[in-house]
């Protein structure tokens, strides 16, 4: 997958030490991240309980269904180890879906409702796909990790 930018987007590259919260569920999504280094877990926390939802490791995007279709993230973001990524502001997305026609608006946003459908079926009944963990539980460690970050943060 390439995920290469033109010179058509403000983007920023950032650096996540490890640790650190990228963004937490409820938080304005102002930013599509796009890992370029590092490992970023994804998850909810319902009830208090961590519920993985995808790891990222040296590739992939964060938050592209919050930044295209809605107002806020609906999961969180922790870095597991350190992470640089590239940053693109959810209004540059924003506004370049607002010129193009309404059916590409429509299927972008249809896309993104079953982006953000799957992944609460994926947090309510607590499901667990090894192809998207890379075949691994998280390790107690990690999991102190995510917690820790998430009320930190």
């Amino acid at each position: 997958m390439d995920l290469s930018l033109g010179n058509d987007a403000s983007v920023d590259e950032i650096t996540f030490e490890e640790g650190s919260l990228v963004f937490k569920a409820g938080d304005s999504s102002d930013f599509l991240y796009i890992i370029k280094q590092g490992e970023v877990v994804t998850f909810s926390a319902d009830g208090g309980q961590i519920v993985p939802l995808y790891t990222l490791v040296n590739k992939g995007m964060l938050g592209d269904e919050s930044a295209i279709h809605r107002d806020d993230y609906n999961y969180n973001a922790v870095a597991t180890e350190t992470t640089v990524a590239v940053k693109v502001a959810s209004s540059d997305i924003k506004s370049y879906l607002n010129s193009a026609p309404a059916w590409v608006k429509n299927l972008m946003n249809l896309m993104c409702e079953k982006i953000v459908e799957t992944e609460h079926i994926i947090s309510e009944h607590k499901i667990r796909d090894d192809l998207l963990n890379q075949g691994q539980e998280l390790a107690p460690e990690k999991l102190q990790m995510l917690t820790k970050a998430l009320k930190e943060g």
